[in-house]
């Protein structure tokens, strides 16, 4: 439990006041300061007085003592007297204090739950030694200073690594992400001009890239979405193709 200390000064109609109206300050003081902690909890309240108790119970109540009253009404306060005094009030404070070696077991029970996130499990592609496997790798990148964005493609032949196609391009006005998805269609369109490609892995370091073609991510912004629905219909004209994001 956090342990705060809070006071002011008292203005100077307020000097003339008993200690009972006193402490009533001093309580809605400590009710502002901490509302977001003690909002819908029941308080305990230790006083010298039990004259406070009094304030919730009375019906005859006028000037301020009922204004105050009905300001607190909306509060569950347990009005407990102090007979010791300080004593009394430190070692309620020293018994309310969690012990360190169970700190980390009592933050667990406040801390707010979070949604577990979505784990894809994905096989790595083995590759036998008479198979003929096609890699598609691509890149893209943007600076705001050069107001554009390069991207490349390389097509890869498996199991010897052979490349067999690469390109590059530039265009002005693109950001990171429509750089990555210029260079996966790049890729497509050097795919194009193969006749011999059964299988495709498509690889890249673009996360949001990969994840929005798997349909793990959704695209919200109008350009990828239509740079998205053109990859998806260039990847449709083959039927096992798979994509990996890499590092």
């Amino acid at each position: 439990m956090p342990v705060k200390f809070i006071s002011r000064t008292l203005k100077p109609n307020e000097l003339n006041y008993d200690i009972v109206e006193k402490e009533i300050l001093a309580l809605l003081r400590v009710l502002n300061e901490c509302y977001t902690m003690l909002a819908g909890r029941p308080v305990r309240v230790l006083t010298r007085h039990t004259t406070l108790a009094w304030l919730f119970q009375s019906k005859g109540l006028q000037g301020r003592l009922s204004q105050w009253a009905a300001i607190l009404s909306p509060w569950k306060l347990e009005i407990c007297r102090s007979l010791k005094g300080e004593e009394e009030l430190l070692g309620t404070l020293a018994a309310s204090i969690t012990p360190r070696a169970f700190v980390d077991a009592a933050l667990e029970e406040i801390a707010p739950r979070k949604r577990a996130s979505r784990i894809v499990v994905i096989q790595v592609p083995n590759v036998a030694h008479d198979e003929v496997l096609h890699v598609l790798s691509f890149d893209g990148s943007a600076k705001a200073k050069r107001e554009g964005g390069a991207y490349s493609a390389v097509i890869w032949q498996l199991p010897n690594w052979e490349i067999v196609r690469a390109a590059s391009g530039y265009a002005t006005d693109l950001t990171v992400n429509e750089a990555e998805y210029r260079g996966l269609l790049l890729g497509c369109s050097l795919l194009e001009e193969l006749d011999d490609v059964t299988q495709l892995v498509v690889c890249g370091d673009s996360n949001l890239v990969i994840r929005q073609m798997r349909d793990e991510m959704d695209c919200k912004s109008p350009g990828l979405k239509l740079l998205q629905q053109k990859t998806r219909n260039a990847l449709q004209a083959w039927s096992h193709c798979e994509l990996f994001h890499v590092r």
